[in-house]
């Protein structure tokens, strides 16, 4: 349970090499109130922070119907060790499409889901290919 004011992290602490998967999820307090879990926290902080760097998205229709649930991805890569990420939501009936979840994935998969690279390496290229505001 989290204590009632968890704050999201300032400085999230970094994904490890050990890491390939990293599920987050809502939490139940004590009260009764569900908040995001500290891993959920964890995510968003590093998205944020700017550890993950946002490459490409998608929208998926499971049934294909006009009303169906769509499912968002998102494809990430870590600053730091220039890993790739998929981010995926494994409660869509939530607001939000529920708390984030994180897993690795090959280039060769991320090619085939959202086109092929050239994805920025690092922050400096994610950087340098960000549309610049005009003055």
């Amino acid at each position: 349970m989290l204590p009632p004011d968890t704050p999201e992290p300032e400085a999230p602490l970094p994904l490890g090499q050990d890491e390939t998967f990293v599920l987050g999820h809502v939490a139940r307090r004590a009260d009764g109130v569900s908040r995001p879990s500290a891993q959920t926290l964890r995510l968003r902080a590093l998205v944020k922070s700017g550890a993950l760097l946002r490459l490409a998205s998608r929208i998926e229709r499971p049934d294909e119907a006009e009303h169906s649930a769509s499912l968002h991805h998102t494809l990430y890569r870590d600053a730091a060790d220039g890993r790739l990420w998929e981010s995926w939501r494994f409660q869509p009936h939530l607001q939000g499409e529920g708390p984030m979840s994180l897993i690795v994935v090959t280039e060769a998969y991320a090619a085939a889901r959202y086109g092929p690279p050239p994805w920025p390496a690092s922050a400096g290229e994610a950087a340098d290919a960000a549309p610049q505001d005009e003055p």
